[in-house]
């Protein structure tokens, strides 16, 4: 029986196999890094909302005339990752406060940032 050419079928199933295996793990890592950028995601947004909340509440809090303090830092860390979260407080109009919330972490060395901001009555 002859065997010219077995060889090389046998390397092109190889190759083959070798490709598709490939080919899923490449997925599988795409896919991870998808999971992990939305969970930063959302984890961002709680944070935000809840600065956000602190923040209106003790403007309701305060008494007729205080001033709060105008911005405010500080760092958290969820979910093996740091976030820097900043709130600042300026007047928007008579009556009205805008808290905004910034909420920035580094996944992999590329800055992500996620802002938000809320227009609040504030009896001055």
């Amino acid at each position: 029986m002859s065997e010219k050419g077995f060889f090389l079928l046998e390397t092109i199933v190889l190759g083959a196999i070798l490709l598709a295996g490939i080919s899923v793990l490449g997925a599988y890592t795409a896919g991870r890094q998808l999971v992990v950028a939305s969970q930063d995601k959302m984890t961002a947004a709680f944070l935000a909302q809840k600065y956000l909340a602190c923040r209106q509440g003790e403007i309701a809090m305060l008494p007729a005339g205080a001033c709060p303090d105008k911005r405010m830092a500080t760092s958290v860390q969820r979910n093996n990752r740091d976030f820097y979260v900043e709130t600042s407080l300026c007047p928007a109009a008579p009556g009205l406060m805008k808290i905004e919330v910034v909420v920035r972490w580094l996944p992999e060395g590329k800055q992500q940032q996620l802002t938000l901001s809320r227009l609040v009555r504030s009896d001055d």
